[in-house]
């Protein structure tokens, strides 16, 4: 029953587990350049808007791992990676003890690994197409969760939820992928938040980003 949480800090070479019955981890704003995020039982792992750099994603028995806007990209040497970049084999590696190139999920058993990230959008002219580039989907073994969807939907900032329309609904995994287009023709000048929700079950403890 554990509980964790990691903010504005650089998570390096190290393993990454919520290993216990009940625990909890929760890293936010953070750099991971860790070689594995591993959680058990029921443990949870949650990375919010972060950047995880090659890092293996094992989730075993009913436990989670919940990448929510949070960018997944190569293990290189990058301006992140502290104290130094460390490589064993002359290549340009920032975690040399992991031997992993790309994020991978490695799901097992009822667990499952959500990811649910929007990529930044820039201002789009009225009656112009907009694509919604990002990450969802939910990576498990278990089939009901693996075939989770996911939903993208706009509504004027400020604006109540409820007052948000739908504009795609699709299958994932996806990553680094369009995830929708947004057609802004009848759109009124001004701001607009784009939602992006993994369609869980209702057991489940929501996962959306915007």
């Amino acid at each position: 029953n554990g509980r964790a949480l990691v903010e504005d800090s650089t998570l390096q070479f190290a393993a990454i587990g919520a290993l216990g019955p009940g625990s909890r981890i929760q890293v936010v704003r953070s750099v991971v350049n860790s070689q594995i995020v591993q959680t058990v039982a029921d443990g949870v792992v949650e990375i919010r808007e972060s950047r995880v750099y090659g890092t293996r994603m094992q989730a075993l028995g009913l436990s989670r791992i919940r990448l929510l806007d949070t960018e997944l990209l190569a293990n290189r040497c990058h301006p992140g990676c502290l104290p130094k970049c460390v490589a064993f084999d002359g290549g340009d590696a920032c975690n040399g003890f992991n031997p992993a190139l790309d994020v991978s999920f490695d799901p097992h058993e009822s667990a499952a690994i959500l990811v649910a990230r929007l990529a930044p959008m820039a201002a789009v002219a009225k009656g112009a197409e907009a694509v919604v580039l990002g990450d969802a989907g939910v990576y498990s073994a278990d089939a009901t969760l693996a075939a989770t969807r996911f939903r993208v939907s706009q509504r004027a900032v400020g604006a109540p939820l409820a007052s948000a329309v739908l504009v795609a609904e699709g299958d994932g995994p996806i990553v680094g992928a369009a995830l929708a287009t947004l057609k802004t023709e009848a759109l009124a000048p001004g701001e607009y938040t784009v939602r992006l929700e993994l369609l869980l079950p209702e057991s489940e403890e929501p996962a959306a980003v915007e």
